[in-house]
């Protein structure tokens, strides 16, 4: 039925043209899970913790911050994006980046420790795009 009514109803050079934009769109939403599924694993490498541990604690609330800013700011995926992804609402996602930023600004230690673990995530994320 679905292909009679491409076959019939359906302006086929359209329809490609549609078929390869969302097929594109596909390949883009798989980098971005490639990407954050290994921001994911770089910070609890880096925080020696499970993944279960980074979602579930309460005492690692700051290296999930990390994760979302990371993702806001080099995968460029919004508030709304970050809290589907990870069963959240956005206001918590807005609120966790919020207040790094604001630790950022107010402890240098911290700030030049995470700019540089940005940093390196960046030089492996060239490594995958």
């Amino acid at each position: 039925e679905l292909v009679q009514f491409i076959n019939n109803e359906i302006d086929k050079p359209h329809f490609a043209y549609y078929l390869k934009s969302i097929i594109n769109k596909w390949k883009n939403v798989e980098k971005e899970i490639e990407i954050v599924d290994n921001v994911i694993n770089w910070i609890c490498d880096r925080y020696n913790i499970t993944r279960t541990i980074l979602f579930k604690e309460k005492s690692t609330s700051e290296q999930r911050a990390i994760l979302y800013y990371t993702i806001n700011n080099k995968v460029n995926l919004n508030y709304s994006d970050i809290a589907d992804a990870f069963n959240k609402h956005p206001s918590v996602i807005n609120r966790a980046i919020r207040q790094l930023e604001f630790r950022l600004e107010n402890q240098p230690r911290l700030y030049s420790e995470i700019t540089n673990f940005i940093k390196e995530i960046e030089n492996r994320l060239l490594n995958i795009k």
